[in-house]
């Protein structure tokens, strides 16, 4: 019996962090919560990149696209290209309930945060339309953006909701994701953006049609600064 409620609270406060990726035990407290043999497989982006939208760059300052379009957010970074083993990790939070997931995930935005040298007003997220989010029970961005609140100490407001339900985006080019997502945010009532510098949280940016759909809308409401922030970039975005 006292084996069993071992187990039980072991469950519910474990004594030791373990890896995300592969489960082992850490030796230390690592609020990344990645083994160091874990660490090497990471796909982290890296060298030189788009001031705008984090796309890795050979040379110059912005990448092709964002030399055409001029995005309504300041700024876009992402820590990973969306490939093993962050692409499963990203599809456990989403589809398998891992929400422990999130607060790691958190961490990893930080840096980019503090890298990028951010002073914030309002800490957000990309919305989920109603059906989805019963489906699911929750928002695994919303949870990524609490815990990113709580670490860098700046408030966590829901700024905008998603005003149906829309097609997958899954391989559509950005001029399709951009008419999917037409009219689709909205912002929320009561809420001041007037002024404030934004950070915008998501777990994965392709083509970036999401992230300047709610921007879009939080510079209409007077927002002075938007900053994305998602974990992954789609290695392939078009």
């Amino acid at each position: 019996m006292t084996r069993f409620f071992d187990n039980v609270l072991e469950l519910i406060f474990p004594s030791k962090t373990k890896c995300i990726v592969c489960g082992s035990d850490l030796a230390k407290q690592n609020p990344l919560c990645v083994c160091s043999n874990c660490e090497k497989t990471m796909p982290y982006i890296g060298g030189k990149l788009c001031l705008k939208c984090g796309e890795p760059i050979l040379k110059e300052d912005f990448c092709k696209r964002c030399k055409l379009k001029s995005f309504s957010f300041n700024v876009a970074r992402q820590n990973f290209f969306y490939v093993p083993p962050i692409s499963n990790l990203i599809k456990k939070l989403k589809y398998n309930n891992a929400k422990y997931l999130a607060k790691p995930f958190a961490h990893f935005l930080a840096k980019n945060y503090y890298e990028l040298g951010c002073s914030s007003d309002i800490v957000t997220f990309v919305p989920q339309d109603e059906h989805k989010q019963f489906l699911r029970g929750y928002n695994q961005s919303k949870l990524i953006a609490q815990h990113l609140s709580n670490i860098i100490g700046v408030k966590l407001f829901g700024t905008t909701f998603k005003t149906k339900n829309t097609p997958s985006q899954v391989g559509l080019s950005y001029k399709e994701r951009e008419q999917n997502l037409k009219d689709c945010f909205c912002l929320c009532k009561n809420v001041n953006v007037s002024n404030k510098k934004i950070v915008l949280v998501d777990d994965v940016f392709t083509t970036g049609a999401t992230a300047e759909s709610i921007s879009k809308e939080l510079k209409k409401a007077g927002a002075k600064e938007i900053v994305v922030l998602t974990l992954a970039k789609s290695k392939f975005s078009t």
